[in-house]
């Protein structure tokens, strides 16, 4: 288990290890601990096959996943041996890592393993950094990187806001943007706070950025007097940082990036740009540089659910998604459950909309269904009414029910807390990484219902919203 017993030759160890020798030769024999249903056995298993590809004791981890991540950030793979010149910028580039790394753990609590902070290095630099560049500007990015380090080596390191009344005007973590508003506490429509949104695709072609689009409009016109907003669309991964560093460059302040593939890339940018305020559209990001924020969109559809289990005439429902990430396999799942609360004997019917052979018409008519929840919103230039949840009635969708992101009280009140300077400090001292997940509660998400949810039915859903 990384752990090694001296047989014999135990005065050359001593010897060694006093006049600092980085190596000793010996003859090695693996002991192979039993087999065992932990963490520690399992990151061993992965320790040997890396080992078999890059034969190197130097650099060893503690968490799960984490040799496959260091051989992604070097452009290795993990069933073929790794070039002799990459073992040695390994070993040159850990030597000085360890060093300053040390160095500034003299200085304050330094509690992640070498090898877990080296991969955390990783994440944000190349390995030639290490080799090439000056150590002040080693020691400096590895400053920046502290908090990073402190939440890695807490297993507990996310804080989830889950309304807006749990922010409270006091000191916060993010001092930086504190410092913007305080040496401009004044916004107005001469000196503007700037905002810009990152999308990667456009309003035209996709939902989702429609409703964000939404939201931005909606800020536009309630803080005319002192906010300006921008956008830019169809940003992928290859771009994100350039992008980034032009609006930046260019004065913004705030930064919403609309997609969870830009998390990578976005981040390197908020450490390199700490006075910058970014946030990415995910949920349970490790990381205090960037906060994320989300909906709980599923208590919408529980809501949704319900209602469909009560209407459905054939005990069959139809739960159309596009791709299984983030929060639709908790909405699917709380759709279900909506669904079981007043008609324990209904069936839910599940397809995936972007897999290669879906054919919508075909689905349905084969599995005779007649109530469906689909898509939560469409773009301006889809005339079809295929969303929420709908019933076909002559081979048309009679809408019922809808549930709604609404983006624009989000972002409202995410910025007035911006413009209050007022964010939930919790666990500050142990630099947490704070995430936004709004729900019903915050008036973020909702379920607006048709003239055709029969009397009865819209009143319990309603009961059940005020619940929520």
């Amino acid at each position: 288990m990384t752990r090694f017993y001296v047989e014999e030759g135990n005065k050359r160890v001593s010897v060694s290890r006093f006049v600092g020798a980085s190596a000793i030769h010996a003859n090695v024999i693996r002991v192979m601990p039993k087999k065992a249903d932990t963490k520690e056995y399992r990151v061993y298993r992965e320790f040997l096959e890396y080992f078999n590809v890059n034969r190197m004791y130097d650099v060893v981890f503690s968490e799960e996943g984490s040799y496959r991540k260091f051989a992604a950030c070097l452009g290795q793979t993990m069933d073929k041996p790794w070039p002799a010149e990459v073992r040695e910028d390994i070993k040159a580039a850990y030597a000085v890592f360890e060093q300053v790394y040390h160095h500034e753990g003299e200085k304050r609590r330094m509690t992640l393993p070498d090898g877990d902070a080296f991969l955390t290095y990783l994440n944000f630099y190349p390995i030639q950094s290490l080799i090439n560049e000056p150590r002040t500007l080693l020691e400096n990015r590895i400053d920046r990187l502290w908090k990073e380090f402190l939440v890695d080596a807490n297993e507990d390191g996310i804080t989830l806001v889950e309304t807006p009344d749990e922010i409270r005007s006091e000191k916060t973590a993010f001092d930086t943007l504190r410092g913007i508003l305080q040496t401009k506490p004044h916004y107005s429509r001469e000196n503007p706070l700037h905002m810009s949104f990152i999308y990667p695709k456009t309003a035209d072609n996709s939902g989702w950025i429609y409703g964000h689009e939404l939201g931005r409009n909606y800020l536009d016109d309630t803080f005319s007097d002192r906010l300006e907003t921008e956008f830019v669309s169809g940003v992928d991964e290859s771009n994100v940082e350039q992008v980034l560093e032009d609006i930046i460059k260019a004065g913004a302040n705030i930064v919403f990036c609309v997609g969870p593939q830009m998390m990578p890339n976005s981040l390197k940018v908020a450490v390199a740009h700490p006075e910058v305020y970014i946030l990415n559209c995910s949920l349970n990001a490790p990381h205090p540089y960037i906060r994320t924020y989300y909906g709980r969109m599923y208590e919408a559809k529980f809501l949704a659910g319900m209602i469909a289990g009560a209407v459905t005439d054939n005990e069959r429902v139809a739960y159309i998604a596009d791709y299984p990430i983030y929060g639709m396999i908790a909405n699917i799942n709380a759709f279900a459950l909506g669904v079981a609360s007043v008609n324990p004997r209904a069936k839910v019917y599940l397809a995936w909309s972007k897999t290669k052979d879906y054919d919508r018409n075909k689905f349905l008519t084969e599995n005779d269904l007649h109530y469906v929840s689909d898509q939560d919103i469409i773009t301006p230039n889809d005339a079809s009414r295929y969303f929420g949840l709908y019933k076909l009635q002559d081979g048309q969708a009679l809408n019922l029910a809808m549930p709604i992101w609404n983006w624009g009280v989000f972002y409202e009140k995410l910025l007035q807390s911006v413009l209050a300077g007022s964010y939930k400090t919790e666990g500050q001292e142990q630099a947490r990484a704070l995430n936004y997940w709004w729900g019903m509660s915050a008036g973020v998400i909702d379920l607006i219902c048709s003239k055709h949810v029969p009397y009865g039915v819209k009143r319990l859903a309603d009961h059940l919203k005020s619940d929520i």
